[in-house]
């Protein structure tokens, strides 16, 4: 009843007190906490994730946990009571203090004794909002210690109990792209229902899903880039930045693109892509500052953020991103930038990432993560024992153990300086000679642990730009980094930019800093690898949902840790400006080795087209116009298993898409004829057989991509007089069928018969 009272509550718009008791806990299990003495000082160490220190560097180093409580629409302010039962740990001992954040440097800190005592069980933030929903922030831990009697204590269970609700509601603006997972970011999920109306998305028809924006001199390379996302059934808007800096108020170019970027948004735009380095689409520079350091930095965050001070600058000091300015770091739409100059590299990525996404290869790749690294901080006495100081290697195996092991069943490979395990059987160890031999393996996740600069990885020989661009991995990599300023896209080239600009290999996205990256000698998982860990965690629990895309799991890896980023000289604010995502926002990352769509149906009738997926479900299902990629013609349903599509074109494309499937795509007639420029799925686990109708003296070609391993053999048979040539399009010369050194690309194998038509089995090995 009280909770139906709310809700009646939040729909008049006045400001009233509603009482309501209700207790919300996280439940401890001790077996998760060891106690570990070094030079006198006592340690709580813990195999949690998503751990927080709360109290300042004189504070005792305890470890507290977020406890977010879903809150009625409206709410302004409650009352609490903290809830919890103390038992005794220790006692006469002494508590190590907080670490400082230090750069990642070579440095090591020593551990300080706490000389305050700490904050209780129950830390209350304040009230917060992420999309739509407004919810109360407490970090809470099972520890407290009483520095005058050296006491430790432990709780099992510790909660809030909340009372007092302050309701006062005026009808917020709507929320479009609300992508927020109730389950996952909220203790209280099933209060949801209950204090907000469900959620409307817009009609389909009227949105815009993708939205690229670039300069005029090269828009036209995106082209391709446009015409697979609309197949995927996405739809797309690619639009200059000349329109936006004439048709846009703003008293700056960022402040205009950010307008446009934000009417987007209101017709679901859910995915940006910034087009371009900062030459390109101009970077917002943010003011960065974490102890002693402060630093002006390029911050793609700005273009996502729509709520707060608009242009970051709330004091108008001219000086963007302090604390009192009123800065908003929860992104609405997913911001990432593709940092190329030229025509050129935007075809070279697009070829990577269509292939990547498109036909993937379906074994051993994907499953492959490589952790490496040189020691950067040192660690903490017995923290490091037998580790022969090598931090690289301890917060790696600890982001691999609590943050990717248990959600992930791939497999797992090492390149340190006195220790590896790889491809191969190899057992050298870390240079930047042997990095670069190892990536060209073929590994679909690159954990980079290391001092950095911005052309650079501090390892021994230095692994520069020109390593990233003399890679040869036709399997590109996602590449994930605590090292300072290799993503400085605002130098020419940094290393991420050598890495997503390689024609032949390399990234196809850089998840790392701008500026410093920063950590501390504590051994606990904390600031640029605490942010490695969450881009790993959410992409291997499906946080968000839909595909695992880039953009979107980058984003939430940051706003998860938006709550703890509400203060000045913050390293976790710091990042938050400064980790910049590279390249494609939509692009969907493989999680597992994908399945295949065996056994889709289409049944055609008139100009109305019936899909079936074969009953796998949570699929996308996508008809587009065959003739011009979607322009004239586009459809798509979600999360179901057959769908009808009317007024079909006469020809048209299916595609189907699901996370960890090879999507599923086909381009016919109404008569059900099959067209030309059908591709070929290749895949080299298997054989893969295709009929194609051939007319007199009518070469036919088929797009196919095909792995790099083994050797590729087309036959052609119930052909007279036929001949088959297979052709590298992008070098428009012959080429050798039977051949074992050609490189990963884009062929086609084309069939012509001189006598009258012909069904052709081709069959691909």
């Amino acid at each position: 009843m009280i909770r139906r009272l709310l809700l009646l509550c939040v729909s008049m718009a006045i400001t009233l007190a509603v009482k309501a008791q209700t207790t919300y806990s996280l439940s401890f299990n001790v077996g998760d906490y060891s106690l570990s003495t070094s030079g006198g000082l006592l340690s709580v160490f813990s195999s949690k994730t998503d751990e927080r220190t709360v109290g300042g560097e004189h504070a005792p180093d305890l470890p507290y946990y977020p406890l977010r409580i879903l809150l009625p629409e409206g709410c302004t302010d409650i009352s609490y009571t903290a809830v919890y039962s103390d038992s005794l740990v220790s006692t006469g001992v002494t508590m190590t203090a907080n670490s400082t954040a230090q750069v990642v440097d070579s440095i090591p800190t020593s551990p300080t004794a706490a000389t305050i005592n700490g904050p209780n069980h129950v830390v209350y933030q304040g009230i917060r909002d992420v999309g739509r929903y407004r919810y109360a922030y407490f970090l809470v831990s099972p520890f407290t210690y009483h520095l005058q009697s050296h006491k430790l204590y432990y709780s099992h269970q510790v909660g809030v109990s909340l009372s007092n609700y302050i309701i006062s509601y005026t009808g917020g603006p709507t929320v479009y792209a609300d992508d927020v997972n109730l389950p996952i970011w909220f203790n209280n999920p099933g209060d949801g229902d209950v204090y907000y109306s469900d959620f409307q998305p817009l009609p389909g028809g009227s949105q815009i899903d993708y939205l690229i924006i670039t300069k005029e001199s090269i828009i036209s390379n995106f082209e391709r880039l446009r015409r697979w996302k609309s197949t995927k059934g996405l739809r797309v808007a690619v639009v200059r930045l000349e329109f936006i800096y004439n048709h846009y108020q703003g008293s700056t170019n960022q402040e205009k693109i950010k307008r446009c970027i934000e009417d987007y948004y209101h017709i679901g735009t859910r995915f940006v892509l910034l087009g371009g380095d900062d030459t390109v689409v101009p970077a917002k520079f943010v003011t960065a500052k974490c102890g002693n350091y402060i630093s002006t930095t390029p911050c793609d965050l700005y273009y996502s953020c729509f709520n707060g001070d608009y242009n970051w600058d709330g004091n108008h000091n001219g000086v963007c991103g302090e604390l009192d300015d009123n800065v908003d770091l929860k992104p609405q739409v997913y911001v990432t930038r593709l940092p190329v100059r030229t025509g050129q590299q935007i075809l070279d990525y697009t070829d990577k990432l269509i292939s990547y996404e498109k036909t993937p290869q379906q074994v051993n790749y994907l499953c492959r993560l490589l952790d490496t690294g040189y020691p950067a901080l040192g660690l903490w006495g017995s923290v490091g024992a037998g580790y022969n100081g090598d931090d690289a290697r301890y917060y790696l195996n600890k982001v691999y153990d609590d943050y990717i092991q248990p959600w992930w069943g791939g497999n797992r490979y090492h390149l340190f300086k006195d220790q590896s395990y790889l491809v191969g059987g190899s057992t050298y160890f870390l240079n930047a000679a042997n990095l670069e031999t190892e990536i060209n393996k073929g590994y679909h996740y690159v954990h980079e642990y290391s001092h950095g600069q911005i052309s650079y990885w501090v390892i021994p020989g230095n692994y520069s730009t020109s390593n990233a661009a003399a890679q040869t991995n036709a399997n590109a990599s996602l590449v994930v980094t605590n090292a300072c300023l290799t993503n400085a896209f605002d130098g020419e080239p940094c290393l991420s930019e050598a890495l997503l600009r390689n024609p032949d290999g390399g990234a196809l996205a850089y998840f790392g800093s701008s500026r410093y990256g920063f950590g501390d000698s504590s051994g606990k998982i904390r600031y640029s690898v605490f942010y490695d860990a969450l881009f790993f965690y959410n992409l291997f629990r499906g946080i968000p949902l839909y595909n695992r895309n880039f953009g979107a799991v980058a984003a939430e890896a940051k706003r998860m840790l938006v709550d703890d980023s509400e203060t000045e000289s913050n390293p976790y604010r710091w990042l938050q400006f400064t980790i910049n995502p590279m390249g494609d926002p939509e692009m969907p990352i493989y999680t597992a080795n994908p399945s295949t769509f065996g056994n889709v149906s289409l049944s055609i009738s008139g100009s109305n087209v019936t899909i079936g997926t074969g009953g796998v479900d949570k699929c996308a299902i996508a008809v587009t116009s065959a003739s011009d990629y979607g322009l004239s013609y586009l459809e798509s349903s979600r999360d179901e298993t057959t769908h009808t599509f009317q007024n079909v074109p006469q020809e048209f494309t299916v595609c189907i898409t699901r996370h960890d499937y090879v999507p599923y795509l086909v381009s016919l007639t109404l008569g059900g004829q099959p067209l030309s420029d059908t591709p070929l799925m290749v895949s080299s686990a298997g054989d893969n057989v295709f009929e194609v109708s051939f007319r007199h003296g009518t070469p036919v070609e088929r797009d196919v991509d095909m792995s790099c391993d083994g050797v590729v053999t087309v036959v052609v048979s119930d052909i007279a007089t036929g001949q088959v040539m297979l052709t590298d399009k992008t070098r428009e010369d012959g080429f050798t069928i039977n051949a074992t050194g050609w490189k990963r690309g884009v062929y086609a194998v084309r069939v012509s018969s001189s006598d009258s038509v012909r069904t052709a089995k081709i069959l691909v090995r």
